[in-house]
Parts: C-alpha cells; sequence; structure tokens
C-alpha cells in the first residue's frame, strides 16, 4: 500500500526551484521589541516569492531578542541560563506571529528547532534532511531555528548566519538571502553598499564584524555563511529589510534589481559532493589531529588517505567514526574527515606503520586513520 500524499494548502509549486531566507534578529526585533509591521512585511515578501515559482525556506532569529524583555533583560544576555531562558519565552511568542503573518495568504508553515548535533550525527543529519525535504514537497514554509532553549556550547552551531548556510547546503538551494540590519556589505571609505562581489576574499577589507544589539553574528559570521553557499553553488545576497521605500527587498533582488550586495558565481563545475559536503560543513570536529609535512602534500597533491606514520599529534577526545580536523605543521587547519580509531587509539599507533597496530592495540580495524572518501580538503579563505 502507498504511503498518502501530504496535501496542504499552499500556492509552492512541487520541485519548484529553493531559497532560504535569514532574518536577522535586529530586522524582527530591534531593541527587544518584535516588529509585527517588519514581520508581516517580510511574510508578505517570502509569498511573493511562491508566485514567482520559488519554495522559500525561512531560518528566523529574534527568539532570544522576543523573550528577554519578559525577564526584565535591557540587554542580550550573555549567561547560558537567561540566553536559554528567554529563549523559550520568544519561541512561542515569534512563531504564533509567523503562525499570523502567513494565514493571511492561507500558507501553512512548520516550525522546525536544529542544534549542531542534528548536522555532526550522520542519522541525524538524514533525518533531519528528510523532514525538510517532506514539508517543502508538500508545500509548507519551514520557519527554522536554532533551539536556543536547550543548547550548550557543545551543540551549538554558532549563529543563523551559519545555520543558513547548512540549511542551503543540505537542500540543495538555488538563491539564498540574508536580510541584515546591515543591508549589505558597506564600502570601507564610502558609506554606501556595494552592488555586486565576485570574489568572496574581495568583502574582507570592507568588514565591520560589529553585530547589532539584538543579534549574535556580524558582517563576518555572514561572509562566512557566502563563503559556505557559494562553495555549493548556491548564489547569494545581503540585503536591507523592509521599508517603507522597499517593501519587498528579497523578491525585487532575486528580480535582479541592485538592492544589497550579491555575490556571484562564475564556475559552478566544482562543487563538491553531499558527502563532501557534509565533511566540509555540515559537521562539528570532536577533535584534532597533527600531520607532518609529507603527510600534507599526500592528502592535498595526491588525494590519499591519512595514515597514522604522518600523525604527529592528536587532541581531543573523539571515538571511531567522529569528525576530526586535520592540522598541518604550522598549526593550519587544511582538512576535515571522519577518523576509523579513537584519539586514545591514535595517540597510541601516531608514527607507526599499520603492520605494527596489531601488536601495539591487540587489533587491527583498517591501514587508514581517515580514508580518502572520509576525507576533505578545506577552502583556503576564511573570515574569523
Amino acid at each position: 500500500m502507498q504511503p498518502e500524499a501530504p496535501s496542504v494548502t499552499s500556492s509552492i509549486e512541487p520541485n519548484a526551484p529553493r531559497v532560504v531566507i535569514k532574518i536577522g534578529s535586529g530586522v524582527l526585533a530591534p531593541d527587544g521589541e518584535l516588529s509585527l509591521p517588519t514581520l508581516q512585511r517580510i511574510c508578505d515578501d517570502v509569498m511573493r516569492l511562491t508566485r514567482m515559482g520559488y519554495a522559500p525556506v525561512v531560518v528566523s532569529s529574534g527568539t532570544i531578542a522576543c523573550g528577554r524583555l519578559k525577564l526584565g533583560l535591557e540587554h542580550m544576555p550573555r549567561a547560558l541560563h537567561l540566553a536559554q531562558a528567554s529563549a523559550a519565552i520568544g519561541q512561542p511568542v515569534l512563531m504564533h506571529a509567523y503562525q499570523q503573518a502567513f494565514q493571511i495568504h492561507d500558507q501553512t508553515i512548520a516550525q522546525v528547532l536544529l542544534t549542531a548535533d542534528d548536522f555532526s550525527h550522520r542519522q541525524r543529519y538524514l533525518n533531519a534532511l528528510r523532514t525538510l525535504e517532506t514539508l517543502i514537497d508538500a508545500g509548507v514554509v519551514p520557519i527554522i531555528n536554532e533551539n536556543d532553549s536547550i543548547l550548550i556550547d557543545e551543540i551549538r552551531v554558532g549563529d543563523n548566519d551559519t545555520l543558513a548556510s547548512l540549511i542551503g547546503s543540505a537542500i540543495r538551494a538555488q538563491h539564498a538571502v540574508i536580510i541584515s540590519v546591515a543591508g549589505g556589505v558597506r564600502h570601507a571609505s564610502k558609506d554606501e553598499v556595494i552592488t555586486e562581489l565576485g570574489d568572496i576574499a574581495d568583502a574582507l577589507p570592507h568588514v565591520n564584524d560589529e553585530q547589532s544589539s539584538s543579534g549574535t553574528g556580524g558582517m563576518g559570521s555572514k561572509l562566512n555563511a557566502v563563503e559556505t553557499l557559494l562553495a555549493h553553488g548556491i548564489e547569494t545576497s545581503i540585503v536591507p529589510g523592509p521599508t517603507d521605500e522597499v517593501l519587498d527587498p528579497v523578491s525585487r533582488c532575486l528580480s535582479g534589481e541592485n538592492i544589497g550586495t550579491r555575490f556571484t558565481i562564475d564556475d559552478l563545475e566544482d562543487i563538491p559532493s553531499a558527502r563532501k559536503s557534509w565533511l566540509a560543513h555540515g559537521c562539528k570536529p570532536r577533535g584534532q589531529v597533527w600531520v607532518d609535512a609529507g603527510a600534507e602534500r599526500a592528502l592535498r597533491q595526491k588525494g590519499a588517505s591519512l595514515l597514522a606514520k604522518g600523525i604527529t599529534s592528536v587532541d581531543g577526545d573523539f571515538t571511531n567514526q567522529e569528525l576530526v580536523e586535520i592540522l598541518n605543521p604550522s598549526g593550519e587547519v587544511f582538512a576535515r574527515g571522519l577518523s576509523t580509531y579513537s584519539a586514545r587509539e591514535i595517540d597510541q599507533i601516531m608514527g607507526q606503520r599499520s603492520e605494527q597496530f596489531e601488536t601495539i592495540l591487540g587489533y587491527h580495524i583498517n591501514d587508514e586513520v581517515i580514508h580518502r572518501q572520509d576525507l576533505v580538503i578545506l577552502s583556503q579563505t576564511s573570515f574569523h
């Protein structure tokens, strides 16, 4: 018996190209007060995208900002328990507002809360992706946020700019739009937005990484997210929130107007596979492995697997099949991969040949510490 196909009220066409819209706290909740008119304008703009033939996915900040005033907090909380409590209060407030705003358009929405663990563990990643795919295919607009009410640093994605980039790559989005109080990348010597950038590195001299009083991510965070999105072939723009003059910045941006900063892609041929993408951007590393110069050359230039012989040091308390960063002798993180052996085991076998594993450990799992199919070389550019 075939499973019943989901059916909801929606104007979104099946198999429509996907666009991720990330909305910053500074736009939605300036000074901690949720702006219902702004949220309504954004939701109206999202619905314009559906009429343009897109399937929108929203990554929304704002839960902590919406809840902190209820706790009597004048500023964004730094203490973890206060941030969690603020998010717990703000989450239903924010989702009720989205529900009301989309209900005007008779559009079904869904709340999806995620943590870094949902990207770090392969099965949980696939489960989350399956849920998102089902919602999108059914014509539902997912409203995604990090699960701030339960988060600790160990399972934190970091900010919703990063979360948007992970979601965009996971669902194979065609476009991504980051709505920000910055309105785009501003020229360092002139108070004006740069309308187009072809090379992500060109933005670096113009970065002012101050964040708004309501948010957690500055321009550096946004550019890191843009870098990830571009690496997956997702054209990305940073645009301002809606104003009386420009009610619909997202739809007008995707129509080709010069609103905010557009990051273009010249070459889409070198887009990594889904598994490599997950290794590079979808996981939180559990430890670090240092290698010598010879091992670095073999990994970078020959596409080789990582052998214990080339490992010089290990850090962390990871088990087998967990993600680790790979560092060269200068301390640069240049690769990531899933380790066949635990940190304890690597500490015993590093610098040794594989035929010695049996004698040292009492068993032999594989010759490779990290197989080349479980390893990815990282981009050279970052904005930390």
